[in-house]
């Protein structure tokens, strides 16, 4: 049946839904540091986005995606990276900063975000740019900021911009915690809900 006569049937076409897939480091342990500290510092300001451990999970994005392509796709593309070496990183943050309004449907929040220290960043940026070869080559492309402008985070939450949130706030103590590359899913704030298996039998389900 051709779209015209499809039409004059009265049936729609609809166009394949998109999913948000993220390349993320998470906290082995599961990350209760920075749960604790998004309930203390953004419940006031972000109810919609809160670290709980559950269906928003600590994370720092390496590459957010958005597709309709197969989810076999992107878990060939983390066999890949992580055949490629150590894909784990020690990771120090120092500060809580509020960065510069989003983009897109984010333009009317500020992110609350713990940022690493200097010495944490160079491993952060070297896996970044791993996972980030391997997505291009696959013909995928990476909707946060990547490649040179790539800025390492963790997100807390988000308040909006009219809203005085401190910034650049160094911690009372800096937390220390270990990370691994996994692919997961995320909801429409790109909060980070679940870690998605490898995708092969022989692989358990990479977990918290």
């Amino acid at each position: 049946m051709s779209f015209s006569t499809a039409a004059a049937f009265g049936s729609e076409v609809s166009a394949p839904k998109l999913v948000r897939y993220n390349f993320a480091l998470v906290p082995v342990d599961g990350g209760p540091e920075f749960i604790a500290l998004s309930q203390e510092r953004c419940a006031a300001y972000s109810p919609e986005y809160i670290l709980n451990g559950t269906d928003s999970l600590a994370h720092l994005s390496v590459c957010q995606i958005e597709t309709d392509r197969p989810l076999s796709e992107l878990q060939a593309i983390l066999r890949q990276v992580l055949e490629k070496g150590d894909m784990t990183a020690t990771t120090t943050f120092e500060a809580v900063v509020k960065v510069k309004p989003g983009f897109g449907d984010f333009e009317h929040v500020n992110w609350i975000e713990v940022v690493p220290d200097a010495e944490s960043a160079g491993p952060l940026h070297l896996i970044h740019a791993h996972v980030r070869e391997a997505v291009l080559a696959a013909g995928f492309s990476c909707k946060n900021k990547n490649g040179a402008e790539y800025q390492p985070h963790a997100t807390l939450g988000n308040a909006a911009k009219a809203t005085s949130v401190d910034r650049d706030v160094p911690l009372p103590e800096k937390i220390t915690a270990n990370f691994k590359l996994v692919l997961g899913i995320a909801d429409a704030k790109w909060q980070f809900n679940k870690v998605l298996p490898l995708g092969i039998e022989t692989a358990p389900a990479l977990s918290l």
